[in-house]
Order: C-alpha cells, then sequence, then structure tokens
C-alpha cells in the first residue's frame, strides 16, 4: 500500500479519439440519425409516419442506430417550433436529458446534444458536457448554434442579437468553454460578451482536449466560426452534382483563415423501397399530399431573413426540400440505388451526412438490412 496520492490512479483517463465514432476513420462517411427528439423529425407535414416523441420511441430508435452501426444521432435545439402550421407542433425533448440518458442505454453510438449558445452558460454548457461525456465513456458529441428562431427568442423573454453580434457572442463563449475543458488553474475572462472569474471546472471531459464540435455554418460568419472554432461545418447543399467544388471550397476557406483542417456534412432525406416508383411516391406522401404548407413556407421566410445563407436551391424545389429535411437532399429509390448515392457524396468530398426519413424506424431497419451490406461491399463502411 502507498502513503502517496499521487501515486494513486487517476480517476479520470483519457480516451483515445477512436473512441468516438465520430473520429473513428474507419469509415469514410459517418451517418447520424437528425432531429429524432423533436414531433414530425425535419418534416414540415401531417404525415402519420413521423416521430410522435415518446420515451420509447428515442430508445427504440436509438439501440436500432447504435446496432446497425450508424455513428451519431443529432438532436434539435428547440423549445418552440420555428414556423408556425397548420397545426403547431412543439412536442420536443430537451437534448442535453436525452443525450446523457441515451448515452447511458447505447454502447457505440455517439448522441450529441445541440446548444443555443445564446441561451445556455457556457461555463454551465461545459460541466454539462464533461458529465455525458463521462456517463458515455468518451463518446459525447457538441453542435453549437448561434440561433436565429426570433420566436422562440421571444418565448424566453430574449432578443434576437444581429447577426453579427451572434457569432461575436458565440466565438467568446467557444474560448471560454474551451479553457473550462482543458485548463487546471483558475482563470478569469473580460469579454465584450461574456465575463466570467476565477473559473473552475471539473472534471474535465474524458476526450481531451474536448468532444468533437459541429457548427452549422453557411453565411460567411457562419463558415469562419465553424473554421476557427468547430471540427465539423454542417452546410446545406443543391445537390450531389453541384456539391464537390462547394465542399472543396469550404474546406480550402477554413484552412486559409483558420488554418485547421474541418469536416463537411450536410443532411439527407432517405426513402428506400422496393422499386424508384415507390419510394418517390412515399416522399411525395410527406412532401405534397401530407405538406404543412404554412409551416413550410414560415420556416423559408424566417431562414432566408434572418440565417444570411443564401438561396442554395431553385425557388421550385424549396417547398418539397423544406417539407422534407430543412433543405435536405433527397435520396430516393431502391438500396443499390441509395446506396450508390451514399458513396458518390463521400466521393465528391463530404465527411457526413445527418440523415432523417419518412419514417424513423423502417428506415434504420431498412438501412440496417438492405443498405449497410453494400456499404460494406464497398468499402465505404467497416460497419
Amino acid at each position: 500500500m502507498t502513503d502517496s496520492a499521487t501515486e494513486q490512479a487517476p480517476l479520470d483517463v483519457p480516451v483515445p479519439p477512436e473512441r468516438n465514432p465520430m473520429r473513428d476513420p474507419g469509415n469514410r462517411l459517418k451517418l447520424a440519425v437528425f432531429c429524432a427528439n423533436v414531433a414530425r423529425g425535419t418534416s414540415m407535414s401531417e404525415a402519420e409516419t413521423l416521430p410522435k416523441v415518446t420515451w420509447a420511441e428515442s430508445q427504440r430508435l436509438a439501440q436500432a442506430a447504435d446496432r446497425a452501426g450508424i455513428d451519431g444521432m443529432i438532436p434539435l435545439g428547440r423549445w418552440k417550433a420555428t414556423a408556425r402550421g397548420a397545426a403547431a407542433v412543439d412536442r420536443t425533448f430537451e437534448p442535453w436529458v436525452w443525450a446523457s440518458a441515451l448515452s447511458a442505454l447505447t454502447e457505440r453510438i455517439s448522441v450529441f446534444t445541440t446548444v443555443n449558445m445564446q441561451q445556455y452558460h457556457p461555463l454551465v454548457a461545459a460541466l454539462m458536457t464533461s458529465t455525458i461525456d463521462h456517463v458515455s465513456g468518451g463518446r459525447f458529441s457538441l453542435n453549437v448554434v448561434a440561433g436565429f428562431n426570433e420566436q422562440e427568442f421571444r418565448m424566453l423573454g430574449l432578443e434576437v442579437p444581429s447577426h453579427e453580434d451572434r457569432y461575436a457572442h458565440a466565438a467568446e463563449w467557444m474560448t471560454i468553454i474551451r479553457r473550462a475543458w482543458t485548463e487546471a488553474e483558475p482563470f478569469d475572462v473580460d469579454g465584450d460578451y461574456l465575463t466570467v472569474e476565477e473559473v473552475v471546472s471539473q472534471p474535465k471531459p474524458l476526450q481531451q482536449p474536448a468532444p468533437p464540435i459541429m457548427s452549422a455554418g453557411t453565411s460567411e460568419l457562419g463558415r469562419r466560426f465553424a473554421a476557427r472554432h468547430a471540427d465539423i461545418n454542417f452546410v446545406h447543399l443543391p445537390s450531389l452534382e453541384e456539391m464537390p467544388p462547394i465542399v472543396a471550397a469550404a474546406k480550402a476557406e477554413a484552412r486559409e483563415h483558420a488554418g485547421r483542417d474541418v469536416e463537411i456534412y450536410s443532411s439527407a432525406y432517405i426513402v428506400v423501397a422496393d422499386t424508384e416508383e415507390e419510394a418517390w411516391r412515399r416522399y411525395h406522401h410527406v412532401t405534397r399530399e401530407r405538406l404543412d404548407r404554412k409551416a413550410a413556407a414560415g420556416l423559408i421566410e424566417m431562414w432566408e431573413r434572418l440565417s444570411k445563407g443564401g438561396e442554395v436551391i431553385d425557388v421550385e424545389q424549396r417547398i418539397d426540400r423544406m417539407a422534407a429535411g430543412f433543405n435536405a437532399m433527397p435520396f430516393v429509390g431502391t438500396a443499390e440505388q441509395v446506396a450508390e448515392l451514399l458513396v458518390r457524396a463521400a466521393d465528391g468530398g463530404l465527411d457526413g451526412l445527418a440523415i432523417s426519413w419518412d419514417d424513423y424506424d423502417e428506415g434504420l431497419a431498412t438501412y440496417a438490412e438492405a443498405v449497410r451490406p453494400l456499404l460494406l461491399q464497398t468499402g465505404l463502411r467497416k460497419d
């Protein structure tokens, strides 16, 4: 027996990067379930197969995704629906608690939290991050957003800051949270937006110096923020055909302005059926037959007015694309066709996709049974 406390095993042993599947180099294209914590998922539709948001549903989807080798689950950070539809759907699970609970019930997958940096103090977020990283054994990931949902801000008694102020505040927020995750000695920050004194934050995350950070940056300020502060920049793309130069430019911009390599993710709305005709019929059931037209139009208006990201698709396609996946690319067809589209995405330079479906249970089952074996054969995925 030793009398020296310094010779005892440390309480917190850092994990290797590949413990988090978002950093596992074996899967060339990372795949994540998107928005399973909100009613209707990413669809502006009244289709009956969309997520309802019950705990049994969340647990079932997370464990199915875990078994299928899916890399992540990315929730939406929402307190109030982004755009009010014909029948407002505000049912949502709070993403920090949701991520912690699902992390304890899964073995491999990385469950993200999505945090609006205007709504959480960075030191509260720092310790919640560390806590979930310990719950998950070093699998946690964080999606940070500057926020633009004006109805939600008003509900919380907040004003929507200008686009420039949102990202200036976000930069200070990220500086503080990263220091809290790594520095052993107390520190002070006296910023233009945030002031903290004698900061201590223990324990640190198991992933050092930080868990993977995702940010969605389409505007110039958003892209610059992601380049400096994130590991993953989530962008909206017009199509697979137009994707390669956009992705290459985003990666080059990060290297030029921040001297960093940033991965680029986008989103896909996947519908798989025995025939391409049947798959498109199901897609259009969501986007046309059961469309919540008021919600889709409201989201388009708010997005373009406040996000400063510009239009990425033709106006004729915007309703369909917004109705199914918040501007996601439609990957619709047979299992073979969808597998080919996923390979094309990776070959075009994309590092990952956030995926939603017209039916999340059926979509995960079909991925596991029909699409995944094809991706293993191509070498795109190792699991």
